[in-house]
């Protein structure tokens, strides 16, 4: 589902639809370039990140890019559009992803977004 901001400090923003959509074919990609983490901290604290694995980011998203670790060269922390794209769009915690189950939920006026985010660098 497509909002413009999320996060409670607006961590992920997005200027139209386009971009939302573009960023969900990026990270849909299943080729190692990002991942979804869930990190429990404490007993009762979940922290939900997105991870990029690569140093140069191409989509046009604004997103609050912290410094990763390892492998990880920058993650975004952000509950909210973490728990929109698994509770919205079928993405799941790790590396793969399910394109189709994805697919099906993106309106048809942003398909060409979607694959213009999957085919990014």
């Amino acid at each position: 589902m497509y909002k413009s901001n999320f996060g409670t400090k607006n961590q992920v923003q997005f200027n139209n639809p386009h971009e939302f959509y573009e960023l969900l074919g990026y990270l849909a990609k299943s080729n190692n370039t990002s991942s979804l983490v869930l990190e429990t901290r404490k007993v009762y604290y979940l922290k939900e990140r997105i991870c990029f694995y690569n140093r140069t980011l191409t989509f046009r998203a604004n997103l609050t890019l912290r410094k990763g670790w390892g492998r990880i060269k920058y993650r975004v922390n952000c509950n909210e559009f973490v728990d929109n794209l698994v509770d919205n769009h079928g993405f799941k915690f790790g590396f793969r992803q399910d394109i189709i189950k994805i697919i099906n939920t993106i309106p048809q006026q942003y398909v060409f977004d979607f694959n213009l985010g999957f085919l990014l660098p």
